[in-house]
Parts: C-alpha cells; sequence; structure tokens
C-alpha cells in the first residue's frame, strides 16, 4: 500500500522521539525550542558540507528561501527569523494535525531521516500494521427473543340453568349476561376457534407478526450506519489526497491521477482555502499593505492572498507586500495604461 503523507509524517516523528530517547542526537535537540533548531540547522549544514554530503538545497531553499547574492547559507539561516522555527516545535508535541510539506522536509533533514524526502519515501516505504490502525468489527446485534404468550384455555359451555324470572338474568354458553327481561337469543359460543381470532381464523395481534417487525427495525438499524459510511465516501473521496496549482489557487486531486505536467503535492486544506492569485491588481490599496504577499517573475509582480511556496517555483517563498513595492507597480501600470491610451490614438 503506498505511503500517505500523514504516515511519512508520523514515521519521522517516531525516529526523532527513538533518537532521542536513546541519546543519539544533539543535546540542542533534547529539549527543543525555536533557538534550538535554528542554531542545530547551523551545525548540521556545516557538518554536511564537510562530509562531502549532498546539501539537498531544494529542501534548504524552500524553507529558508534562496540567500542574497554573496551572503553564506549558514549566515542566512542565522538571520532567519526564530518564530519561522515555530511549526517545527509544534510539530513534535502533536498541535499541528496537517503540517505543511516543508516543515516536515525539514525536521526529516535536520535528524537525518532516511528515506527522504517524501516523494523518494513512497517508492520505498510502505503503511505498516504500526501506522494503520485495524477497524474493531462491528459487534453482532443478539437476536431479539419472541414473547411467547399463554393462550387461555377455552370454557367449557355449560347447560343453561333455571332461574327465577323475577331477577331477569338468563345464563348462557357465553356467561352470564344482565338483561331487562329481554329473552332474545344469544349467539352461542364457537368452540372450534381460539380465543383472539377472528372471523377468518386468523390470530389478531399475533406476537410471530410483531416478533417479525422488531426483526426488521432491528435489520434496518444495522444497515443504516453502513449506508451513511458509504454516502460519506461518495461525498468527500479526497480526504487524504494531493492537490495542484491550476493556475489561480490549488485544487484537489486523486494522488494515484495521470499529472499530465502538473505538480501534485500533499493535500493541505488551509493553504487550499486561505492560498489564491489576486487576478484584478486594481483591487489592490493602502490596506493590502502588509497583509497581501507578493513574488516578483520576470519582472511582473503577482499578488497573493496568503505566505507561502511560489507556485511556479517551489524553492521561492512569496513576501509581505511592502509600501514600496505598491508604489512602484502602481506607477508602473498607470504609465503602462496611459501608453496604450497614446498607442491607440
Amino acid at each position: 500500500m503506498q505511503l500517505l503523507f500523514i504516515d511519512y509524517t508520523k514515521q519521522i516523528i517516531k525516529t526523532y522521539k527513538e533518537k532521542r530517547d536513546a541519546g543519539l542526537l544533539s543535546p540542542l535537540m533534547m529539549q527543543l525550542t525555536t533557538a534550538s533548531i535554528r542554531q542545530e540547522c547551523i551545525h548540521v549544514y556545516n557538518k554536511r558540507i564537510e562530509e562531502e554530503r549532498p546539501g539537498e538545497e531544494n529542501t534548504l531553499n524552500s524553507f529558508f528561501g534562496v540567500p542574497p547574492m554573496g551572503r553564506p547559507f549558514a549566515q542566512h539561516i542565522k538571520k532567519y527569523p526564530r518564530d519561522k522555527f515555530r511549526p517545527l516545535q509544534n510539530l513534535i508535541k502533536g498541535e499541528i494535525k496537517n503540517p505543511m510539506l516543508i516543515n516536515v522536509e525539514l525536521f526529516a533533514w535536520l535528524i537525518d531521516f532516511n528515506p527522504r524526502p517524501f516523494s523518494n519515501a513512497q517508492k520505498k516505504l510502505e503503511i505498516t500494521d504500526e501506522t494503520v490502525k485495524p477497524i474493531e468489527p462491528t459487534k453482532p446485534i443478539e437476536p431479539i427473543k419472541p414473547i411467547i404468550p399463554t393462550i387461555p384455555t377455552p370454557i367449557t359451555p355449560t347447560e343453561p340453568e333455571q332461574v327465577d324470572d323475577t331477577k331477569e338474568k338468563k345464563r348462557t354458553q357465553d356467561g352470564i349476561i344482565m338483561g331487562t327481561g329481554n329473552s332474545s337469543p344469544v349467539k352461542p359460543y364457537d368452540i372450534s376457534k381460539t380465543p383472539g381470532e377472528n372471523d377468518e381464523g386468523v390470530l389478531k395481534n399475533n406476537p410471530k407478526d410483531k416478533f417479525k417487525k422488531k426483526l426488521k427495525v432491528a435489520a434496518l438499524a444495522s444497515i443504516i450506519p453502513f449506508l451513511i459510511g458509504g454516502a460519506l465516501v461518495i461525498i468527500d473521496p479526497f480526504s487524504s489526497g494531493c492537490m495542484y496549482w491550476n493556475g489561480d489557487r490549488y485544487e484537489t486531486v486523486r494522488c494515484d491521477e495521470d499529472p499530465k505536467g502538473r505538480i501534485f503535492l500533499p493535500l493541505d486544506k488551509k493553504m487550499q482555502r486561505n492560498f489564491e492569485r489576486i487576478t484584478r491588481k486594481d483591487t489592490l490599496t493602502t490596506w493590502s499593505i502588509n497583509r497581501m504577499y507578493y513574488v516578483s517573475d520576470k519582472n511582473k509582480i503577482e499578488y497573493f492572498t496568503a505566505p507561502g511556496p511560489y507556485p511556479k517555483d517551489l524553492k521561492r517563498n512569496v513576501r509581505k507586500l511592502t509600501q514600496l513595492i505598491f508604489d512602484n507597480d502602481s506607477i508602473n501600470r498607470r504609465q503602462s495604461a496611459n501608453d496604450s491610451l497614446v498607442a491607440k490614438k
């Protein structure tokens, strides 16, 4: 069974705890703080360079971004804000349910977890019984015990007795009937029927019919959860899937679908919900400064609604919109509009 991103993350956390308990990690990694994580990143980077091991530039650039021209990468890490390491700290505490790929990959690099990255781990690791919790069997429904009623013994008809006319009573085969002197005959008791039967000989309020009804209700109650479960699967088939960038936003897709040139990322519902490209630049105002994000690509400014990796180049991150970028881009747009009007005239 193909390894899922959530299982890949669990394996990394498990490996960290095993190395920590065995004393195989640096003292900086024993009690994680944002400062200790940043300092350990510098140590690990320098150590890997001395050992002439691959620097895994894709992982480092995705998290730290590309350093300015001429700045050593270790110095770039040292200048990186400490708050940016808080997601790694919360990842180990179990406070993040849907961690971002760049955070998980950096932590895997930090503790030297193998195989990595996630795309490589999918080819070599499989889900084990420890990562997949077995589904407990449904407790069977105990059969309902039928209630067998006690059928009264038929009354044996007796001979009518001679009674005093002054009391105006008449005894029949059905019992004693109080009257007012009316001597009309009473229908005799039919001993060929069981008490409770109708004229066709069918037993009224048959306990067997009640038992069948209860059995049908119990069977229906046992089927409904399976029907609801199937409906949920149909409604949300991508609860643990992938996503890709369609040019304006991230869309959900099956991980096993043909990419057709698209880049599939592990599904991040928060990123999918918040991260979009702003297609109408005229909606940007001074309110957008420090609230919206931008990236410069081929001398063109693109704007986005949330922080994260630049979808066209995951090694880069979008940045907060500054007053300088906003003013310069506004001037350029107005100049382009004027040039277009002059060209039309």
